[in-house]
């Protein structure tokens, strides 16, 4: 990309703009397109100036793309529909990005639990969405890695006492680790990390700390793989993950260093 500040996006890679919308564009104060990667028809608008910092995204969207698999077996094309229905609707909700209006808050999900269910202390406890289903232990132990907590303390099913709430992973802890990681830590996936959720390694319901060594990016579908028991995180000395299937198979692993525990702190 030039170092214009912008580029004028057109339909298909490499089309010349017709006579009419060149010259609306340069009335208008546009830059001509300049030459750069291809760019999808179907992802620009047509005679629109871009800004670098918008145009840029795209781009890398379109360069990562290029090299993913198009129908990848733990990925079919209905669960990957379905999670870009709840980015859309994320990004209307929470995440619209204008400077024109504030965004509307994120929607919430009130979820119920004890405690010792979740610590497994008693497996009979008992954890539902508010006014709705029950919830598995190992869905509600996905939910609270990167949930906001807020604590009340009853006896006999009466509130006696409430604490304030609190994020599961502080928001500027967040944003070191996802600027840390890029993408979901989970082998071969190429989900950007702002789409991603933080998991902790070792859970902070079993005592583990909220670090940014012990937390990692990963997308929702290999986040809800993970508390479904599909595979493990096994953390090596040298501060690397493996990443473990259910029948022992290894997925792989995430080299770098960036989960290294610090000496004399216990956890796996």
């Amino acid at each position: 990309m030039g170092a214009d500040g912008g580029r004028l996006l057109a339909c298909g890679a490499g089309a010349a703009l017709p006579g009419g919308a060149e010259r609306r564009a340069h009335r208008d104060g546009a830059r001509p397109r300049a030459a750069g990667p291809a760019a999808s028809p179907r992802l620009v608008r047509r005679g629109e100036h871009v800004p670098d910092l918008r145009s840029s995204p795209l781009q890398e969207r379109l360069r990562v793309a290029n090299h993913i698999e198009l129908d990848p077996p733990d990925q079919p094309t209905a669960a990957r529909r379905a999670d870009a229905l709840v980015w859309i609707c994320e990004a209307v909700l929470g995440e619209s990005g204008s400077t024109e209006a504030p965004s509307a808050p994120p929607a919430r999900i009130v979820v119920h639990a004890d405690y010792d269910l979740l610590t497994g202390a008693n497996p009979a406890g008992r954890g539902h969405l508010e006014d709705g289903p029950a919830l598995s232990t190992n869905r509600l132990r996905g939910l609270g890695c990167d949930a906001t907590i807020k604590t009340l303390i009853e006896r006999d099913g009466v509130p006696l006492a409430s604490g304030r709430e609190k994020p599961a992973v502080p928001p500027d802890m967040k944003f070191r680790v996802r600027n840390r990681d890029g993408i979901c830590r989970y082998p071969g996936c190429a989900i950007p990390a702002t789409r991603c959720e933080a998991h902790h390694i070792h859970h902070w319901f079993d005592g583990g700390p909220t670090k940014d060594w012990n937390i990692l990016s990963l997308c929702s579908h290999h986040h809800d793989r993970h508390h479904d028991g599909e595979f493990e995180i096994h953390r090596t000395p040298e501060g690397d993950l493996r990443f473990v299937g259910r029948d022992g198979t290894e997925v792989g692993t995430v080299t770098g260093g960036h989960w290294n525990r610090p000496r004399n702190r216990a956890g796996p």
